[in-house]
């Protein structure tokens, strides 16, 4: 079901900045892409559980609302959206859950025209399984590519189904099996589409030593296109109680990937999660690793993963990461930093309370840099927020 409404606008002065919400409506930001027109699509999820519905604004070129759409529109059709991408025709292709027969939850995909009018759905049934479609991509056939997670049992695995432009299946197939490797389970956080037509998959996995001790680890996958797996590779270290955990992931033209990532230490009061970059090449092997030197700002730190790592046709490197003063905060604030290929430190932009967990940052077809996440004191009271900064890091 798909249900239109109305919604408010709080922008800032001087700046090129969105709040965009209904008063005493919770919402959650999922994700964005650009429209046909360079106008916006917001993906996000409002009335949390039970009530749980995915929706999507449409913005115009400068942020302001065009209309939004609603996906679901009762508590027993829960429409949980996690990913949108721009389609060749104009609309958009989104991914996520679907909970109409149990909580365990299905896979389901929704096709937009330019419009926001429905064109196709697809939900794939596994009785007592729990999955959900996490990322997905159109491909130059028309068809699409979509990273899925499923939980089974005791373990977690990553699967990818290919579809024709019809969300018809072509296979599905899933990877890092631990019938193949000692791998306990494993989450895929991020999927990229490579220079050499690759599908890289980066996330962490539970990788268990002889003793069957296992421990948490960055872990990139490359698959070909007809499905095969060319390699796994998790991160190592001599230190076998080395945490880390790898979040994002993106090329640098068509040479080495580059891996946004964090790792743990045990700090003087809590655990510290430091910001983490790994450096691979087309074969999996790991080149370097540094931790960006990002400065505090006053009295914010840089904590958790390197987050949405973008380069901008000219080099230069950008990453939005989590800042915070009391690990007690409810939220973390945004930042974004300029980075350079080795994980030195140029630049930051820093928005207090617009949250950092659920943020994503893209370059647009104009070469500036958008961020959108959500503001807000309480889960109950957040509303979307879209920043567009230039390569400065300035409004």
């Amino acid at each position: 079901s798909i249900l239109f409404c109305a919604f408010t606008i709080a922008t800032f002065a001087q700046t090129w900045e969105h709040i965009i919400g209904e008063p005493n409506r919770p919402e959650a930001f999922q994700n964005f892409c650009e429209s046909y027109d360079q106008g916006f699509l917001l993906l996000g999820i409002k009335e949390f559980y039970p009530d749980t519905k995915g929706y999507l604004v449409k913005t115009d070129i400068n942020g302001f609302p065009l209309f939004e759409v609603t996906f679901g529109v009762s508590t027993e059709q829960r429409n949980v959206p996690q990913y949108i991408s721009s389609t060749s025709d104009g609309g958009v292709i989104i991914c996520g859950a679907h909970e109409n027969w149990s909580s365990y939850g299905d896979v389901g995909i929704i096709k937009l025209d330019a419009c926001g009018d429905l064109v196709w759905c697809k939900i794939w049934r596994t009785d007592n399984l729990t999955d959900w479609g996490k990322e997905i991509h159109q491909l130059d056939d028309g068809g699409y590519i979509m990273m899925v997670q499923r939980n089974e049992e005791d373990t977690s695995h990553t699967w990818l189904y290919r579809m024709d432009m019809n969300g018809n299946p072509l296979w599905q197939q899933s990877y890092a099996n631990y019938s193949q490797y000692p791998i306990a389970a494993s989450v895929m956080d991020d999927f990229y589409l490579t220079s050499q037509d690759k599908y890289l998959l980066t996330g962490a996995c539970w990788w268990c030593d002889s003793t069957e001790w296992c421990n948490l680890k960055a872990m990139t996958i490359q698959v070909d296109s007809s499905n095969s797996e060319d390699w796994v590779s998790a991160f190592m270290t001599e230190d076998i109680s080395f945490y880390s955990d790898s979040y994002s992931c993106t090329q640098k033209g068509s040479g080495n990937y580059y891996i946004g990532a964090n790792h743990s230490i045990d700090g003087p009061v809590n655990v510290e999660y430091l910001p983490f970059l790994l450096v691979m090449d087309s074969n999996g092997n790991y080149l370097r690793n540094a931790h960006p030197q990002i400065p505090n700002i006053g009295a914010y730190y840089a904590t958790g993963w390197l987050k949405d790592l973008l380069f901008l046709p000219d080099g230069r490197l950008y990453s939005s990461v989590e800042m915070e003063s009391n690990p007690s905060d409810y939220n973390r604030n945004f930042s974004l930093h300029e980075l350079d290929s080795l994980g030195g430190w140029y630049n930051s932009f820093l928005r207090l309370n617009a949250h950092g967990s659920r943020s994503k940052t893209m370059l647009t077809s104009d070469g500036k840099i958008l961020a959108g996440s959500v503001v807000g004191t309480t889960a109950q009271q957040q509303d979307l927020i879209l920043m567009k900064l230039n390569t400065s890091l300035q409004y």
